[in-house]
Parts: C-alpha cells; structure tokens; sequence
C-alpha cells in the first residue's frame, strides 16, 4: 500500500532545505519512493514551499529514519489532511508550480539561491544582500538632548515633535528607553552624543531632588556642551535662580523657532 508525505519548508531558505530534500532522494530508489515533486507558491506576500512525497513500499522504516535524523521535519514540518487531490486543485485553481524530482541531481537545477523558472523570487540571503532594509541614521551623529522633569512630558513631547518636524537629531529618552533597558547606559551613552542640552526649566525642575537632571545638568557643563535654558512657567527670578546668567528662552511660539534655529545652526557646525 502507497503512502504520501506532504512537507511544508521554507521557500527563503531553500539551500538548507535543499540538504534535507537531497537526503531523502539519496536513501530511497523509485521502487519505494515512487513520486517526489516540489510544490511552489510564488505570490510575494505568501511564499510557500512544500515537498510531496509518495512511497510504493517503506513508509514505516522512512518515518523511524526521520524521527531519527530530522526530528523537526517529523514534527513540524509535515502537513497533516492536505493529500495529492489538494496538490492538484492547488496547481489548477491556486496558481502553484509543481516539479518532479527523479533524484537528488535535479536539484541543483531546480533548487538555486537565485530566481529560475521555479522559484520567481531570489532566496533570503540573496534578496538581503540587494536589499538590506532597515533604516540607519548617520554614524557618530551628534543630537539635541532633552533634560526635563518626568512631570513635564506632556510638555516636552511637543518641544520633541518640533524638533523632529524640522529633522533636528533629538535624544527624548521616552523614544529612547524601553522595558529592561539599563537606563543609565542609554542615559550616558546619547549625553555622549550630544552637541546641545536643552534644559526645561519648571515648577517641576529640581535637580537636588532628581538624580538625573544633576547628572545631566553637570555632564553638559563638565563637556561644554551648549547649554539652551527652556524656561517653561518660572518668573525671570526662579530661572536665574537655578541658570544662573545664561540666556534662557521662554516656551512658546517663537522661542520654539528661535530653539530650533539656534540647535540646527549649533548642530551644522564642524
């Protein structure tokens, strides 16, 4: 009595797949494995690949070799209630390809990293190599670094949204940091980076209450990174109180332009 094996693999990474494939038509001649044929769907945005098998006679002893020798094969790649019929309806009605294989020197004409009158579509590795995706901001980029109260982000999101309208490089550590990120790193590693320290300056504002806007505070002036005073909502008195002389600006509509003309102007600098 036949029996049929239906395997799906992976169509980007069809050079692995090809070894297991190989494998099989290496160990079984035509009188048991009588059919082997590779099933493909070419649509980009579903590609699949599957590998059919009909055996006359050995089926048990095939199953006992791939338990053996390719577990994840056994357990995870075989199709369960998909039999040769579907294979069929699938060619005719899907617009899947289909290729016999005699033995395991088929391959190298069916299965290639690059696109053939099979497979219309380049392997993983060789579409990464054209295209490598993945956008990449400039190496060594210096940035903006927002100081600010955590009570006062609602604030600063929109100072960071402006920045971001007029493509000015901006560390907002709520963009920045994540769940289980060492916040110190991240912390030190974009003061660093940094060519400006926008300090917002508030009811909210404490540095001897929070650790980190001493941190940050004192980075810029142990650096001599620039240092831009945002005052928020203090008086002329409470800004000088924790700035001292430098020259602040007040948040609103033209001191975010002035902010921002001063930072591109500071950032262009070489």
């Amino acid at each position: 009595m036949h029996a049929t094996y239906l395997f799906e693999l992976n169509y980007g990474e069809r050079m692995r797949e090809k070894i297991f494939i190989a494998s099989v038509l290496n160990r079984y001649d035509i009188k048991r494995l009588s059919g082997a044929s590779l099933i493909v769907n070419n649509n980009p945005y579903g590609l699949e690949l599957y590998l059919h098998l009909t055996f006359q006679s050995g089926a048990t002893e095939f199953e006992e070799w791939l338990r053996t020798n390719y577990i994840h094969y056994f357990q995870g790649s075989r199709k369960y209630n998909y039999f040769l019929d579907d294979v069929l309806f699938s060619m005719g009605e899907k617009g899947y390809s289909v290729c016999t294989l005699l033995d395991s020197n088929d391959l190298d004409m069916y299965i290639t990293p690059y696109q053939n009158h099979l497979f219309l579509f380049p392997d993983k590795e060789t579409m990464e190599g054209i295209w490598k995706g993945g956008l990449k901001s400039y190496i060594n980029r210096q940035k903006v670094f927002i100081s600010h109260s955590s009570k006062d982000k609602h604030l600063v999101d929109k100072i960071f949204n402006e920045f971001q309208k007029n493509e000015v490089p901006t560390f907002y550590d709520k963009h920045e940091i994540f769940p289980a990120d060492n916040i110190r790193d991240i912390i030190n590693l974009n003061l660093q980076e940094s060519k400006i320290g926008v300090v917002c300056v508030s009811s909210n504002f404490n540095m001897e209450l929070s650790e980190w806007l001493k941190h940050e505070v004192q980075y810029f002036k142990d650096k001599g990174i620039l240092i831009i005073p945002l005052n928020i909502n203090l008086d002329k008195k409470e800004v000088k109180r924790i700035i001292g002389d430098i020259r602040y600006i007040n948040l609103d509509k033209q001191g975010l332009i002035e902010l921002i003309t001063i930072a591109k102007k500071s950032l262009n600098k070489r």
